[in-house]
């Protein structure tokens, strides 16, 4: 996870992104790995739901509409331990 934090690469945390339809998203925190790849970053404090893979595809097909390919989609739950679930 450490590079996902180095400085040097452009990073957002937050920030929403305006849907077509007016609606907007937000995720947890965008990590630039290049000028056109992505990976996404959402965190959790509760048990990891099937809705929260579902959140996080839509996050994708969002940024992969915007002409971004997701390298990678990481959701990271710190319930309990700080459990790192990548794919």
């Amino acid at each position: 996870m450490r590079h996902y934090y180095n400085p040097d690469l452009k990073s957002y945390n937050e920030r929403d992104i305006i849907l077509k339809n007016g609606d907007h998203i937000r995720a947890d925190r965008i990590v630039f790995d290049s000028a056109s790849q992505v990976t996404i970053i959402d965190y959790k404090t509760g048990n990891v739901k099937k809705d929260d893979y579902s959140q996080i595809n839509h996050y994708e097909k969002v940024i992969t509409e915007m002409g971004y390919k997701v390298k990678n989609k990481i959701i990271v739950n710190t319930l309990k331990d700080i459990e790192i679930l990548m794919f």
